[in-house]
């Protein structure tokens, strides 16, 4: 029983630091919507799945920051923001993600990245940015801006 349970943990522990090295440009990933759109595509679930094997693996924590563009109204673009964050949320918590490593941000539309009143400006600010975090170096919640 004994060997079972250390050959289980060093799989474990060599797939983790293989996984860890292989994926570092997990750390940050902005998934971007259409106009009133909050549903992730299968390669942004894949993706999902990645960063949380790697935060199951590194033990870190997960920020989800959404945004959306201005040409909406308050009304509007808060529950959109919400509802984008909640979607990309969820499919962590699907994957056995626990609620107690996620912190969710809503800023809807006040932190556009482009503050231009083009079309290309709205889609930059219609995303949904998700950055893991290692509590050992960052403070985790984070304060909010």
């Amino acid at each position: 029983m004994k060997i079972k349970i250390l050959i289980s943990f060093v799989a474990f522990f060599m797939f983790c630091n293989v996984y860890a090295e292989q994926s570092n440009n997990l750390d940050k990933v902005i998934f971007r919507f259409d106009v009133s759109d909050a549903a992730l595509t299968i390669s942004e679930q894949d993706t999902i799945k990645r960063m949380a094997q790697k935060l199951s693996c590194l033990g870190l924590k997960v920020l989800i920051e959404s945004n959306t563009d201005i040409t909406g109204s308050d009304e509007i673009n808060i529950p959109l923001s919400q509802q984008r964050a909640d979607v990309v949320k969820n499919y962590f918590l699907s994957l056995g993600v626990s609620e107690n490593d996620i912190q969710v941000i809503s800023y809807a539309g006040t932190n556009p990245i482009n503050k231009d009143e083009t079309e290309d400006a709205y889609a930059q600010n219609r995303r949904t940015e998700v950055t893991l975090i290692d509590p050992q170096k960052e403070n985790f919640p984070r304060e909010l801006k």
